[in-house]
């Protein structure tokens, strides 16, 4: 199965390397479920590859950097388009500790 990773950081790093970040923190949503799920992804502005190229949606086969004022963002179009899932359920959980704590949520692409 295709996954997509997100990870949630309290400080951004210079350099965001996949490798860097321990699996365990790692957490995998379908690809099924991004793609089912373009037209709320679509409406947030997100970064990709680093803070100020702005880009509507997830980076696909990139990174995408989501700060926590855009988790709010995301999380609202989620909920209003995304029927209940395992997969919305893991995301919400992620963008909630993004939102509650000030931390980053980065998007690992396929």
């Amino acid at each position: 199965m295709i996954t997509h990773e997100f990870v949630l950081c309290s400080q951004l790093p210079k350099t965001i390397r996949y490798s860097d970040f321990p699996k365990s923190n790692l957490v995998a949503i379908s690809d099924d479920f991004i793609v089912n799920s373009h037209i709320p992804f679509g409406k947030v502005k997100m970064h990709c590859q680093y803070l100020g190229n702005v880009i509507c949606g997830l980076a696909y086969h990139g990174i995408t950097i989501i700060p926590p004022d855009v988790a709010t963002e995301l999380k609202k179009e989620l909920l209003g388009h995304c029927q209940n899932s395992h997969d919305l359920n893991a995301l919400m959980g992620i963008l909630e500790k993004a939102i509650t704590n000030q931390h980053y949520v980065i998007h690992f692409g396929v």
